[in-house]
């Protein structure tokens, strides 16, 4: 059934046109296990206290590097994180919509969306092309997304 499915509804193309970079991985993999760890604390602090009503916002959150490998790449990775659910992926403009619990005021707001972002950089350190580390470099010197590379 999966098969007939793929045939008709043939999904895009997915290129990898990086190469894996050890302490990139390395970095990325640890900080992974550091934010598994104090997101579940977080949540289990917020589930256990009496009285308290947990708050939640969803959050755009435009990538710097706009590729479908990092697209996903990111939105998986966030999707491992208690707290966080990625609500949509606009493969068009690169932005992850990501409903996010805890969230109170703006600041929390901007530090989840900076979170995000250095998670998009260590992706991009760990397994990203030249040009892809180029385009993160330069996305970060000017605080604009470049154009989709497809």
């Amino acid at each position: 059934m999966t098969g007939v499915l793929l045939a008709v509804f043939p999904l895009p193309p997915v290129t990898f046109a990086g190469r894996l970079h050890p302490l990139g991985l390395l970095r990325f993999g640890l900080r992974v296990l550091y934010d598994l760890v104090v997101a579940s604390l977080q949540i289990a602090w917020l589930a256990l206290r009496f009285g308290h009503e947990p708050r939640g916002a969803i959050i755009a959150v435009p990538l710097r590097v706009n590729t479908d490998l990092n697209l996903t790449l990111t939105a998986e990775a966030l999707s491992l994180v208690p707290g966080s659910l990625i609500m949509e992926a606009d493969r068009a403009t690169g932005t992850l919509y990501i409903h996010v619990l805890g969230v109170r005021t703006i600041e929390d707001v901007e530090r989840f969306r900076r979170g995000v972002l250095e998670l998009e950089e260590r992706i991009i350190a760990a397994v990203g092309s030249e040009g892809e580390r180029r385009l993160m470099i330069e996305a970060t010197h000017t605080g604009t997304s470049p154009p989709a590379e497809r």
